[in-house]
C-alpha cells in the first residue's frame, strides 16, 4: 500500500506522533513503531476513524474510512494500558471511562485536571469516582458553614485583591522536568502511575506534539477525543 500518515497517541506518555508508513496490518504497524522509539508493549491498539480494537498481529488496518463526509487512510491509533492493576481494585480503563460517563462526572474531571477524562490517569479516574460516591452521605455536613457567611461580606474589595494569590510559571522548569519525566519514565526508573500524577501536577493540558515527527498531525485533540468516545460508552 501507498504510503500513509498515521497519528499515534498513547495514554501513558500523552505523546502524539506521527510516523508515515505503507504498513498493512498490525505486524507491520509494530515494525514501524518499532522503528519510530514508539513503545507498545502490553499496549491495546484502538483505532479511531473505523472505531475499532486491532488484536491480532495478522488484523489488517482499516483503509478509505468513511470520515466527516470524505474518505481518508488517515488513521489514529490509540494506544492504552486497559488491564493496567489500580490501588482501588481491578477496573480496567475501559470501566473506568464507562464509570465516569455513568455517573456524569466529565466535567468535574475536567474541572479538577483542566483535561479530558479521556487524557487522566486511570488512578486519577478511580479517584474521582471514589471521592464521588463518598461525599453523598457528608453533603448535610458541608451545609453547615453557610450561615457564617454575613462574616464573609465585611471583606473589602481592596482586601481581596490585596490576598489573591499570583502564580508564577516558570515554563523552561516545567518543559525540562516534562522532558525528566519521559526519560525516567523510558528508562524504567519510573512506573506509569508516578509519571502520570507528576504530569497532572505540571499541568499538562492535551497530547504533547512529539518533536521527533517529522509531519504534523491532521486531527486535533478535540478530533481524537471525538474519535475515542466509544471506548467508554
Amino acid at each position: 500500500m501507498e504510503a500513509r500518515k498515521i497519528t499515534v497517541v498513547s495514554t501513558q506518555t500523552q505523546r502524539k506522533s506521527v510516523i508515515t508508513t505503507g504498513a498493512e496490518t498490525l505486524a507491520e504497524l509494530k515494525s514501524a513503531l518499532d522503528e519510530a522509539g514508539i513503545n507498545y508493549d502490553g499496549m491495546t491498539f484502538y483505532e479511531g476513524t473505523s472505531r475499532t480494537e486491532l488484536k491480532d498481529n495478522a488484523s489488517v488496518l482499516p483503509k478509505d474510512v468513511p470520515y466527516k463526509g470524505t474518505t481518508t487512510n488517515e488513521l489514529v491509533f490509540m494506544l492504552t494500558n486497559t488491564n493496567k492493576k489500580i490501588k482501588s481494585g481491578d477496573m480496567s480503563r475501559a470501566e473506568a471511562y464507562a464509570a465516569i460517563k455513568a455517573n456524569n462526572l466529565q466535567d468535574a474531571v475536567k474541572s479538577k485536571f483542566g483535561k479530558n477524562f479521556t487524557q487522566c490517569s486511570t488512578e486519577d479516574l478511580i479517584g474521582m469516582l471514589a471521592k464521588s460516591v463518598g461525599t453523598k452521605p457528608a453533603a448535610k455536613a458541608k451545609e453547615a458553614p453557610k450561615a457564617a457567611k454575613p462574616a464573609a461580606k465585611k471583606e473589602t474589595k481592596a482586601e481581596t485583591k490585596a490576598e489573591k494569590p499570583v502564580e508564577v510559571v516558570d515554563k523552561v522548569a516545567r518543559k525540562a522536568i516534562s522532558e525528566l519525566v519521559d526519560a525516567l519514565y523510558s528508562n524504567d526508573s519510573l512506573d506509569s502511575e508516578d509519571a502520570d500524577n507528576i504530569r497532572n501536577i505540571l499541568g499538562n493540558a492535551g497530547y504533547k506534539e512529539d518533536e521527533d515527527s517529522k509531519d504534523a498531525s491532521s486531527y486535533s485533540d478535540d478530533d481524537i477525543d471525538n474519535m475515542f468516545d466509544f471506548l467508554h460508552k
